[in-house]
């Protein structure tokens, strides 16, 4: 741009022919002149003959024939002699025992032979596994390598990261985590999994209100705008995660009177009842927490005619909630499938049709809630209860305490009406992303174990975010232990970050079911990472096959506070698989996989709130130094192992055996319990059960035989032996798969294990002794009055039972 302010066009003229360089002037004006050099020739050396060249190049080879070759020649030329005489003594020898040219190829063959066996077994060959003890790696060296490994300020710095922004199932806060994580997958030694994107129902909050009403007079509007930490009263700018909504909520308004249904149970309801409440078209409010889990309730508050649900926080002593802060829970229905909640049944991958009706789909499924819900504060619940102090009869067990103040329930009466209007923007199809890294294994690689964690949360989701941080943590690990130790598992790994979780475990759905094939057959354990650290106590909930490997596990890691083992302080207790609303359940239903899940849990901490910040998990000293962090990554990372390096599969029959056998004595007490004179006959189970142990007799038989083997050849392992291993850990993989029914249990076509579930229904009161997590088949049907079904079901178990006997061609 010129001093005037426009562009001036670079005119299109051809350069100038350069001058003649002898034509350049010098400064004064005349004509430069050069002063020529001289350059003195070297003066030519008279050239050498042919002939005089050959008798030059003689006498040099004569000269080095007699100060090199000579001296060699009279060295070895004994050794020669020696050679000759050995070869000729030898031929002698071994022409008298045969051919001579087979038998000197057979000892050249031993001779290799013997080299390459020596230095395999010295473990100096670069690509070998690098064991001391034949054919498998040292395990020591593994777990001293995750010891020393395991960095703490990645892990903060990682969990720091995945908590700075919110994060709901397909947003953009969502997606930079997804990339976030896949940079990191990328960086490392795993191979990306490239199917990782797909479309699932998600909804999102636009417009909430929940008003109390006496009469036609309003008396208090609910504050559905959590604040955020630092946030003035009087801001209008309003992010997504502070309105007031539970993530898969149905769209719709309610109007009736206010009811105070305490947990949402059964129970519960049977107390109003008594009291003469009329529930119907009714507005419940009811507490978090409890024995069900809150799609249950909204199930329940549904069932008894109620039109519409506002949950709270349940206000129990050292709560992190705070009188304004909301809890936003997800409340799709999982009991019937998980995936996505409006496609055309359970595990339909398909995107659905856009010209599909979304209320025809919506209602047409069973994981769809039928009546709103919206989550209100603790001062929301106040003042609505207070009003109805002196109206209708009090609850006495029921009472609120808020820390400050209590609040009384009472039952209320027909003129206290709350309205309530729950409008969302819904995605039919909402683009939402998995990411997931496989380790593929040197041996039976078809062959996978899989660490999963749950990465969306309605808010920024600190404490949810801990499962990611070690899961991370657990890449980075498996990854440069890989690329140090030149190591690999013999079994696959797949480590995956889940989004969709809190719609219905839309990822882990998805990435299960896109791998049907794989999973129905070869995939062997799930372990799920969700909210792993929120505290000190350290909570294990896993499937009895794998009881014994973890506790293994447990002796080969320290408490960070008592630096005593994990085994030594952990309550020896192992938790059931009960939770409807975590990754496993999958998993666990529909694909026969035994499961595990691992955390420290102890500190309170502001669930799916505002407050659940990476600021707040610091300043309540959650693990301020991520040591618990660490020791979660050291245990899991030390199961890993077990599971997918060890020769053979560390299940443990006798402890599952064990577990069905205490199940089924606990369903005959609740067979009795519901009807004393039911016609249930167990006497075929009790044949089959003790034939399923055999299995266990078998396996404890197969790993003597195959360790003394193994142990006798200084750890190396016969090709023919190695292939029955092979073949033995194919069948452990199918154990607990066939122990499903193709056509699903009672009722739920997709549920599709006869062991492990829920109850559709779960006892309440004193049926609450009863393990209501097993048998789901056997125990819906009794629920439902239908004792044939139930016959049925238990029949169906030990025919699945008789199978696998067939399997291991014991029967």
């Amino acid at each position: 741009m010129t001093n005037q302010g426009e562009y001036l066009e670079i005119p299109n003229v051809p350069d100038e022919e350069p001058p003649a360089y002898e034509t350049l002037e010098d400064a004064s004006g005349e004509f430069a002149t050069y002063e020529q050099f001289d350059i003195d020739e070297p003066a030519q050396r008279p050239r050498m003959s042919p002939r005089e060249l050959f008798h030059k190049a003689g006498d040099f080879a004569k000269s080095f024939n007699k100060r090199f070759f000579r001296p060699i020649n009279n060295a070895l030329d004994p050794v020669y002699e020696l050679y000759r005489f050995i070869s000729t003594k030898t031929e002698s020898y071994i022409s008298k025992v045969g051919n001579p040219l087979i038998i000197k190829r057979l000892l050249y063959v031993l001779f290799i032979a013997t080299i390459i066996y020596v230095i395999s077994m010295s473990g100096l060959y670069p690509e070998a596994a690098g064991s001391l003890y034949g054919d498998f790696y040292d395990v020591q060296k593994l777990h001293s390598y995750i010891d020393s490994h395991v960095e703490v300020n990645r892990i903060e710095e990682n969990l720091e990261y995945l908590s700075s922004m919110p994060h709901m199932a397909g947003t953009a806060g969502d997606l930079a985590l997804a990339r976030y994580i896949e940079d990191i997958v990328s960086d490392s030694a795993l191979q990306l999994d490239g199917n990782s994107k797909f479309t699932a129902y998600v909804n999102y909050p636009e417009n909430v209100h929940a008003k109390l009403y006496q009469g036609d007079k309003l008396i208090h509007d609910c504050d559905l705008i959590e604040k955020l930490t630092g946030q003035d009263d009087n801001e209008n700018n309003i992010e997504l995660q502070q309105i007031a909504f539970n993530p898969g909520s149905k769209r719709g308004s309610a109007k009736g009177r206010v009811v105070y249904a305490n947990y949402g149970t059964l129970e519960d309801y049977k107390l109003l009842r008594e009291k003469g409440v009329n529930l119907q078209d009714s507005v419940v409010v009811i507490k978090y927490g409890g024995l069900l889990m809150e799609s249950k309730k909204l199930y329940y508050a549904h069932e008894q005619g109620a039109s519409g649900v506002l949950f709270f926080s349940d206000p129990k002593p050292g709560s992190a909630y705070n009188m304004r802060s909301i809890q936003k829970e997800p409340v799709a229905l999982p009991d019937y499938y998980t995936g996505n909640m409006v496609s055309p049944g359970g595990g339909v991958l398909d995107r659905v049709p856009d010209y599909f009706d979304l209320n025809i789909m919506w209602n047409s499924n069973n994981c769809t809630p039928r009546i709103p819900s919206i989550p209100v504060s603790w001062e929301s619940v106040k003042n609505i209860m207070i009003p109805l102090k002196g109206h209708g009869e009090r609850v006495d067990g029921w009472t609120l305490d808020f820390g400050n103040e209590k609040v009384e329930i009472w039952t209320g009466s027909d003129e206290f009406i709350v309205d309530m209007s729950n409008e969302v923007a819904e995605r039919m199809n909402k683009e939402v992303w998995n990411v997931a890294g496989r380790i593929t294994g040197s041996e039976q690689n078809n062959l996978a174990i899989v660490i999963g964690a749950a990465r969306d949360s309605p808010g920024y989701g600190a404490v949810d975010s801990t499962g990611t941080a070690v899961l991370l943590e657990l890449i980075s690990l498996f990854s440069n232990m890989m690329r140090a130790m030149k190591w690999k598992p013999l079994r696959s790994i797949y480590f995956v970050s889940f989004s969709g979780t809190d719609y219905n475990m839309a990822g882990s759905t998805y990435f299960a079911q896109s791998k049907s094939d794989f999973f129905n057959r070869q995939g062997y354990t799930y372990i799920d990472l969700s909210d792993a650290v929120s505290g000190s106590k350290l909570e294990i909930a896993a499937d009895p096959i794998l009881h014994s490997l973890i506790e293994n596990s447990l002796s080969l890691v320290e408490d960070p506070a008592t630096n005593k083992s994990l085994a030594e302080v952990w309550d020896k207790t192992f938790l059931s698989m009960r939770d409807n609303t975590k990754n496993y359940q999958p998993f666990i239903s529909h694909f026969g996989m035994p499961a595990a899940e691992f955390r420290f849990k102890g500190k309170s901490y502001p669930k799916n709130s505002c407050l659940d910040t990476f600021d707040n998990f610091k300043k309540q000293n959650i693990d301020r130094e991520m040591q618990y962090h660490k020791a979660l990554t050291r245990l899991v990372a030390k199961i890993i192992l077990q599971l997918t390096d060890k020769p053979i599969i560390p299940y443990d029959i006798f402890n599952m055996v064990s577990a069905i056998n205490r199940n089924m004595k606990d369903l005959r007490s609740y067979v009795e319990f519901k009807d004393k004179n039911s016609k249930l006959d167990f006497t075929r189970f009790d044949t089959s059960l003790i034939k399923l142990k055999s299995i266990a007799r078998e396996q404890q038989a197969f790993i003597k035989t195959w360790t003394e083997i193994v142990n006798a050849d200084s750890g190396s392992e016969p090709n023919l032996l190695a292939v029955n291993r092979w073949d033995w850990n194919a069948k452990l993989v199918l154990l607990e798969k066939i122990l499903q029914s193709s056509n699903g249990i009672y009722d739920r076509p997709w549920h599709k294990n006869v062991l492990f579930g829920n109850e559709f229904r779960i006892p309440e009161t004193k049926e609450m002794s009863f393990i209501y997590d097993s048998f789901p088949g056997v125990r819906d049907a009794i629920d439902a009055g239908d004792w044939k079904e139930a016959q049925n079901q238990l029949e169906l178990i030990c025919e699945l039972m008789d199978q696998c006997l067939d399997l291991f061609q014991l029967n």
